[in-house]
């Protein structure tokens, strides 16, 4: 069995992910064990807390212009003030 190190897993993970097959189809092209696979993915994930911060930005913040912030680990999304608030509920709702 090889050995791999965090980072290698968490490449395999993305790899099933954009590979679009299931965990099972994926492990058996890889030549890996699907408990094994799963087991590592849920020790090595990050999990999931569900928020997503939101703040307000001020020029100090942007010179550009005011606006929203929507920061979600390394993403950021920057929206005007007028943003309808219909479409950022439905927005925030699917991030969840």
């Amino acid at each position: 069995m090889k050995r791999r190190s965090h980072q290698d897993w968490l490449t395999l993970f993305d790899q099933q992910t954009a590979s679009g097959l299931s965990a099972a189809a994926f492990c058996r092209e890889q030549h890996l064990s699907p408990r094994y696979f799963s087991k590592r993915k849920r020790a090595l994930s990050v999990p999931r807390s569900g928020f997503v911060k939101i703040a307000r930005l001020t020029p100090e913040h942007s010179p550009a212009a005011e606006g929203i912030a929507l920061c979600y680990q390394s993403v950021q999304l920057h929206l005007p003030l007028s943003v309808d608030a219909r479409w950022l509920a439905t927005l925030l709702s699917a991030l969840s």
